[in-house]
């Protein structure tokens, strides 16, 4: 269970839908296939070695193909094949029926067949074994450090169509699905699927909170945001999120350097009309502003569906300053549509500007132009 900087491997793999899958108690256990013994009950549930295991039935009892990661299979000192360092991410269908992604385990060492659990379990509900036959989880797939297991809360799982479209559902819900960079062992025609969905599970991090540092200006003693998610107002009604602070942290260090010597003050969470926060702010001598809303969406469509409104309520409530300029920043690419999108925007908003954050940290100096240079 070792782990690499990058990515390498993808798998999708299907179980039964619960919340927590940390036992039945207080649990539901719905769909999962025809086996009427769904042992993926405790695939949450980290064990006394530090673990999370987790058990998956492929359908037809099958193994799982290694062969798909070319060069990547090894064998343990039982002689079970494996392979480390892949991200192994749970999809389930929900009581309704929607099939959903309910979590991951990360940097996992996945199996070929079964595996003898370390830590066998019985599985009981309501103080009674659940099944009559085959009632203790004694074997696994697939295996993580426990902090490398993430189970999605349900108001965070998401389908995996948003990321690879409908075709999905044309896919037996038993049968895994592969991926793997570099080489051509991808399932055909969808690695912009999982280019995607590996970008998401990238970005996602748990829900805890911390407290916002106060604003800083220009010259002070200023400490970058908190990578952990950081509940804004203290009332719970927006959590940001690290990949947003990263890029926070970005916007403010080149606004700092942009106008670094000149009179104008770089703010950050700057407190507006409408008692909401904006991302970042520039505000100038004569008292005009520059409004920057951060947005990390998968799309650079979302990130200016989302980022607009903000912007526009943050210039036009009641005791609103005036802002010389409405400045969306992300580090999604604008493609041709979305460059149209924009630009039809920009008509009836007319200081309207996007601004996209590079991969190094720096800003793209097209957008640059548009509304730095042409002051």
């Amino acid at each position: 269970m070792g782990k690499e900087t990058k990515m390498k491997k993808i798998i999708l793999l299907n179980v039964a839908w619960m919340e927590k899958y940390q036992g039945l108690d207080g649990d539901i256990l719905a769909n999962g296939g025809n086996n009427d013994q769904k042992h993926e009950v405790f695939n949450f549930e980290p064990q006394a070695d530090g673990n999370c295991y987790g058990f998956v039935f492929i359908q037809g009892n099958k193994r799982i193909d290694l062969n798909k990661f070319k060069g990547e299979c090894k064998k343990d000192k039982d002689g079970n094949s494996y392979i480390d360092d892949t991200l192994v991410v749970f999809t389930a269908r929900e009581p309704n029926g929607r099939k959903k992604i309910v979590g991951w385990y990360n940097h996992a060492r996945l199996y070929s067949d079964w595996v003898n659990h370390p830590y066998p379990k019985e599985i009981l509900e309501d103080g009674k074994p659940k099944w009559k036959t085959e009632n203790t989880v004694d074997r696994y797939k697939v295996c993580c450090k426990k902090g490398d297991a993430v189970c999605l809360p349900l108001e965070a799982r998401i389908p995996p169509s948003k990321f690879f479209g409908e075709a999905l559902g044309k896919v037996n819900r038993n049968i895994p699905l592969y991926y793997a960079k570099g080489n051509d062992s991808r399932t055909p025609g969808w690695s912009d699927g999982f280019d995607k969905l590996e970008k998401w599970i990238r970005k996602y991090k748990s829900e805890d909170v911390n407290v916002l540092p106060p604003t800083s200006e220009n010259g002070g003693n200023i400490i970058d945001k908190s990578t952990a998610p950081i509940e804004i107002d203290g009332n719970g009604e927006y959590v940001m999120m690290p990949w947003e602070a990263d890029l926070n942290n970005a916007l403010r260090k080149c606004l700092e350097k942009l106008y670094s010597g000149t009179p104008a003050k770089v703010k950050r969470e700057n407190i507006q009309g409408s008692k909401g926060r904006s991302d970042a702010e520039v505000r100038f001598e004569d008292g005009s502003r520059i409004i920057f809303e951060i947005k990390a969406h998968m799309s650079a469509k979302l990130c200016i569906r989302h980022a607009v409104g903000q912007l526009l309520e943050y210039s036009n409530y009641p005791g609103s300053l005036e802002a010389k300029k409405l400045v969306i920043v992300s580090d999604e690419e604008l493609s041709d549509d979305d460059k149209c999108y924009l630009s039809n925007l920009k008509k009836i908003i007319k200081n309207l500007h996007y601004q996209r954050i590079l991969p190094d940290n720096t800003l793209d100096k097209d957008d640059l132009k548009e509304w730095f240079e042409k002051g």
